[in-house]
């Protein structure tokens, strides 16, 4: 006990104090895969929706790393550092193949990150079909594997993804011409994916000023359509109108620069909405298939807003000339010996089978006779009465070679003009012919822009030639 007292005290360690064990980093919070759940659901996301995402979450890192550096050189103004880095959207190498295509790099680069921007801003591939893969045998071409099987239930119908690289040639195609809608049926789509190594391709002009020198090569739509497995855009049924233009709207929505709520895609919407959703559409789709297509192409040169009320009067003109000509045909069967009905190999390439002729094929002429020359009767005894200078004895394919101009028999000279084989006005529009026969009776299907309904004898639009309302009616 006393030697214990007695002890020399313990010298206190030599050195530099220890210091004390930091407290554990805690675990970092993830902010994009925060959980498997969303894990999958990103997995199932189109390759456009994936970089949309990526360059919203790119766009936010940048602005935590300024806070971060402002914090660090201003602590007093920025007391608060910015949060952690979230993490992008992985990309499997099946898309970052994809991205290497010129095409499909040209149509995503402004949503990409802007690390992945530097990344393939310099090693798009100079094929489609090259495999940018360091550990594959570029001397071949195999199947790779990476595309993801799809899911199908019994009875529903798989939208189709134009983001795949197969549909590329759809989008470069649209760019320099419009692709016909009967091309948009799924089992065309499906064709043109399957083969389109051996679909037969044409080289155009380019279209944008940036691209001058490289002729693009874009579909042979006049020779697919001359094929029968493609075949016409209006010889397409009902129920085919109907799968094609969604597939087509879906195509359209993904090409507008603004997204599917875009301009042109909300347009596009109405304009289609509005043939579906016509109640008599089924019995009169071979009546207003022709309108749907040339208003869609019209927008394509002359875009104007969608006006329901235009639609609907266009929409009721197209029935009415189908019923004019089913009456004539209930009461005119067409034969070999009627003149009025052309023959198959006079109608216009690809229009498609249709269960009646238009007004305007069957009030055609023969070949050997000029279009102006339908103002002659068929029968009777009275001699023709020409629509220029409302003489008898001939009709106006008479002044066509005459090197001086016309006059009536009072010797003033008529209003109209001879053209090109047409009556027109002095300003080169086309005068209708079976308006100044018959006036408001005639069954014209054609639009005021087209041909005008003014009388050929003096440009009034408030009668017609033949009701000699300005010039006498000459004796017989």
């Amino acid at each position: 006990m006393t030697d214990q007292l007695l002890a020399p005290p313990v010298a206190p360690p030599v050195g530099p104090p220890v210091p004390p064990l930091a407290p554990p980093t805690p675990p970092r919070r993830r902010r994009t895969h925060v959980s498997e759940a969303a894990i999958t659901l990103m997995k199932t996301l189109s390759l456009s929706d994936k970089l949309k995402k990526n360059k919203q979450i790119d766009d936010a890192n940048q602005a935590r790393r300024i806070k971060n550096l402002d914090h660090l050189t201003d602590p007093t103004n920025h007391p608060a550092p910015g949060s952690e880095i979230a993490s992008l959207i992985t990309l499997d190498s099946r898309e970052m193949e994809e991205l290497r295509t010129p095409s499909v790099f040209e149509r995503f680069k402004s949503m990409l990150p802007e690390a992945l921007f530097k990344i393939l801003s310099g090693k798009s591939k100079k094929r489609p079909g090259d495999l940018l893969v360091a550990d594959q045998d570029k001397r071949r071409r195999c199947f790779s594997g990476l595309r993801e099987a799809q899911h199908r239930s019994l009875g529903v119908t798989q939208e189709i993804n134009f983001d795949h690289q197969h549909y590329n040639i759809l989008f470069q195609t649209e760019d320099c011409a419009p692709v016909p809608l009967n091309f948009f049926l799924t089992k065309n789509l499906r064709h043109i994916a399957d083969n389109l190594a051996t679909l037969p391709l044409v080289k155009v002009n380019p279209t944008d000023d940036s691209k001058i020198g490289k002729s693009p090569r874009i579909l042979d739509i006049e020779k697919l359509s001359a094929s029968t497995r493609f075949g016409g855009e209006l010889s397409i049924s009902c129920a085919e109108w109907t799968e094609a233009a969604t597939n087509y709207l879906n195509f359209q929505q993904r090409r507008d620069v603004e997204g599917p709520e875009g301009k042109f895609s909300s347009w596009l919407y109405s304009h289609l909405h509005f043939f579906e959703h016509c109640e008599d559409r089924i019995d009169y789709f071979e009546a207003w298939k022709p309108l749907e297509q040339r208003l869609r192409l019209k927008y394509r040169s002359t875009p104007e807003p969608f006006n329901e009320d235009s639609y609907a009067f266009l929409y009721l003109q197209a029935k009415g000339a189908h019923d004019i000509a089913s009456k004539f045909l209930s009461q005119h069967p067409p034969s070999q010996s009627s003149p009025h009905f052309p023959s198959t190999s006079r109608r216009p390439p690809f229009a498609g089978p249709s269960r009646f002729p238009t007004p305007s094929s069957w009030r055609s002429p023969q070949p050997s006779q000029p279009f102006l020359r339908g103002n002659k009767r068929s029968s009777g005894s009275s001699p023709p009465c020409c629509l220029l200078c409302a003489r008898r004895g001939h009709a106006a394919d008479k002044h066509y070679g005459d090197s001086e101009r016309a006059t009536f028999a009072d010797g003033s000279a008529p209003w109209a003009r001879v053209g090109d084989k047409q009556l027109t006005t002095p300003s080169g529009q086309e005068i209708c012919i079976s308006y100044n026969l018959k006036g408001d009776a005639s069954s014209c299907t054609h639009s005021t822009d087209t041909r005008a309904h003014v009388c050929s004898f003096c440009g009034s639009s408030r009668h017609w030639a033949f009701s000699w309302t300005c010039r006498s009616r000459p004796s017989p």
